[in-house]
């Protein structure tokens, strides 16, 4: 019989995650606050390997959709959605092999990199406006 896989439930390891969700999805200052994102992909990919195989990929879809909320808000500064983007290849990298792992989340795979190829758009723009700076 095998091992049962345990789960260690921190609450306030949860709390801070949801503060700091928060906090990304409504930042609307210039200064960049990269030990927030820091901080939330830590602890949010350290949850995720303590959580059982079946919440794995969505505890990581989450870490992903809060950066890629944070980069998609309009009243962002554009300083702020581009710290975003450069962290978003992180959460996208675990997906990506989570789910090349698991035949049967191909559609979930293609979701992924439908989400990740809608912000380069968004990258090509900033790269404009950084230029003429």
């Amino acid at each position: 019989m095998p091992a049962a896989t345990t789960y260690s439930y921190n609450p306030e390891a949860i709390h801070r995650l949801s503060e700091l969700e928060f906090k990304i999805c409504s930042y609307q200052g210039c200064a960049c606050q990269a030990k927030w994102i820091e901080e939330y992909l830590d602890l949010g990919l350290a949850h995720a390997n303590s959580s059982p195989n079946a919440w794995q990929a969505n505890s990581i879809q989450r870490l992903f959709n809060t950066l890629l909320k944070a980069i998609r808000n309009p009243q962002a500064s554009s300083s702020w959605r581009y710290q975003c983007l450069d962290y978003l290849y992180q959460p996208y990298f675990v997906l990506k092999q989570l789910y090349q792992q698991q035949p049967l989340r191909k559609c979930y795979l293609c979701n992924l990199l439908r989400s990740y190829n809608e912000v380069q758009p968004f990258t090509n723009k900033l790269d404009r406006q950084l230029r003429r700076i």
